[in-house]
């Protein structure tokens, strides 16, 4: 679990430089057509997929997050709380600065892994009731499912 950690984080590093470097303006539209159907709901980060990689969570209860109308994100990344505001344009979505707890939550945590992904996530879509952020630069994909 360590490797993957440390595969993602790699990879995370990568994407900010070279998006710093590059650029990002990608303009995709939402298929859905509708924003309501992602807020105020408990999203539970149960997977990711990379060019070259996948992940399943086997705890996604560990890592939530939920959009309010207001435009603030509630964040739980494992054993930390953490807080952003968000914007959602035509299937665009950006998270601003997080501000979180930063407790030591054990070598097997993601919450590092899961807090950069939000940092880097550029658009939405929704597929069979699943949300989905797409990374900058074709990086990868999170996946979340609904919470109870």
């Amino acid at each position: 679990m360590k490797n993957i950690a440390l595969f993602f984080i790699g990879i995370l590093v990568f994407i900010v430089i070279f998006g710093l470097l590059f650029g990002n303006n990608l303009e995709v539209q939402d298929p859905s057509g509708n924003e309501s159907k992602i807020t105020n709901t408990l999203w539970m980060w149960s997977g990711a997929t990379t060019p070259v990689d996948s992940l399943e969570l086997p705890d996604p209860e560990n890592y939530t997050l939920t959009l309010l109308d207001d435009g603030v994100a509630q964040i739980k990344a494992d054993c930390n709380n953490a807080q952003t505001t968000y914007e959602i344009d035509n299937g665009n979505i950006s998270f601003g600065p997080i501000a979180s707890t930063r407790a030591f939550c054990g070598e097997e945590s993601l919450d590092n892994v899961f807090l950069s992904g939000l940092e880097i996530t550029r658009i939405y879509f929704t597929e069979n009731g699943n949300l989905f952020f797409d990374l900058q630069a074709d990086s990868g994909t999170m996946e979340f499912i609904p919470g109870n």
